[in-house]
This record gives structure tokens, sequence and C-alpha cells, in this order.
């Protein structure tokens, strides 16, 4: 995914470039050896990630480390304006960092204020819609149930019904940015990976409470309590220790500024 951001880019030496989601810092240190004459911004979404960045930088002399940014993405402008008034960047760079925000409009309409006369934004955000289903993953359950259970899940997925977060098409993540007046390309890829479903991953998809819905938090909008159960008693039966293959779809999403777009 890094390879294939930074390839899609045209990168000088004395660039400002922004990483919109650093907690990993995948993205920040690529961005780093790429421009030793400019700069690279690096926004987190916690005090801990902050610290956690900043300590990786540490044994990078201070002119050459990243600026940590600890900040919403819907208040980016004003945290750069608090610290860095009217800076502009050449590109922008991020990974899965608008999948999670509900208010995509208005980060890309921040991006705009912050982004150079000719900058551009590359991003890879995951595309649910088009992802894994858990259903495909059993085989030998009861008719009726299998349909209910699918149709709950495709439910999730739905356009302008489903879940805000996890219902995105192709054509909502173009529109999104030609509406904000850019020319946008889009590119599609596959991505299969091994999983191991352990006990607390199962947890996790049927926790009951936690921070935002889960799984089984979903299935709960179409399905009854005890259809839920019998959902769960047949993943743990089929999958619990063993290793499957999840597949995702991955967007990626090239922006321009300079050369807009008008509908």
């Amino acid at each position: 995914m890094r390879e294939r951001i930074f390839n899609q880019t045209q990168i000088q030496r004395h660039h400002l470039v922004l990483d919109l989601q650093a907690n990993s810092g995948l993205l920040t240190w690529e961005a780093l050896r790429r421009v030793p004459e400019g700069g690279v911004f690096s926004v987190v979404n916690s005090v801990a990630a902050a610290e956690q960045l900043e300590s990786q930088a540490d044994a990078l002399p201070f002119l050459t480390r990243p600026i940590v940014l600890n900040s919403p993405l819907t208040n980016l402008v004003a945290t750069l304006d608090q610290q860095h008034s009217s800076i502009k960047f050449d590109w922008i760079v991020g990974r899965n960092a608008l999948s999670e925000e509900v208010d995509k409009g208005l980060i890309v309409q921040q991006l705009d204020q912050v982004l150079a006369e000719q900058g551009q934004i590359i991003l890879a955000e995951r595309l649910p819609q088009q992802g894994q289903r858990l259903y495909q993953w059993v085989s030998g359950v009861d008719t009726k149930l299998m349909k209910r259970w699918q149709a709950a899940e495709e439910a999730i997925y739905a356009p302008k019904t489903g879940d805000e977060l996890l219902n995105w098409r192709v054509e909502d993540w173009v529109n999104l940015w030609r509406g904000a007046g850019f020319e946008v390309h889009t590119e599609l890829e596959s991505v299969t990976q091994n999983i191991y479903v352990t006990g607390q991953l199962l947890d996790r998809w049927f926790a009951v409470s936690g921070a935002g819905l889960s799984y089984a938090d979903r299935l709960r909008m179409s399905l009854d309590e005890e259809e839920v159960e019998r959902v769960r008693a047949i993943m743990t039966d089929q999958l619990l220790h063993r290793t499957t293959h999840w597949n995702s779809t991955l967007i990626y999403i090239h922006s321009k500024s300079g050369v807009r777009h008008t509908q």
C-alpha cells in the first residue's frame, strides 16, 4: 500500500507533505525520506499516538523530524492556523484516514484549504461495501436462518440505508471529491489476508457495548436475540481457532487541485 501510494506521487526534495493518519507512521517515515529539504506534518488522533511517534523521531536530527499534530481532521485548519499559520502542502497522503469519519465532506473542505495551488492528494481507503461478508465463511446452516442472516448482513452495506461508515461505494467517493470541485481518479485493489479467529476476535464481533456498534449490534437491527445467539454459536463452532481468508477491497483516490472539475 505504501509503495503504491508513493509511486503515484512526484514528490520533490523540497516539498511539504501532510500525512492524514500517522498513528502507525507507515507513510510518515517514507515521506520524510523523500523530502530531506522540505518537511512532513503528521496527524494523529490521540496523545498516546503523538508521544509514540515523537519518541520514534527522537533519533533523527531535529530539523528532519515530523511535525506531529494531535487533531481531529474536522478541526485540521484551525489546528494548523494556531501553530503554523498559512501553511500549504504540496502533497497530502493517507491510509484509511477518511473511512472512519462521519463528516467526510467537511474534511475534504479542510483539505482544500491547506492544499497548495498545484497540490495533490493520494489516499488509500478501505471499501467494506465490496469486501468480505462473515456469513460467507460458514456452511450447512439452516436455510431460513441463513437467508435472514445474509439479508441482515447485506443491509449493513446497503446504499443510503446501511451503516454510513461501511456502505460507501466507488461512486460515493467520486461524488464526494467532485462535489468539492476536484478532479479525481480512482483505482481498486483486491487484498486477501489470512485471519486466525480467536476467542477475543469473536468477543469483539459480538460485543454488546463499546465505543461503536459491533457486528452483533448491527445484526440485531434485523434479527432477534435468539437468532443472533445462533449465529454466534455457528461461527464459534466452525471458525474458532481456525485460519480463514479475509477478502477486502481498497480504493486509491488521487485528487488534484489546480485542475478543477465542475459538475
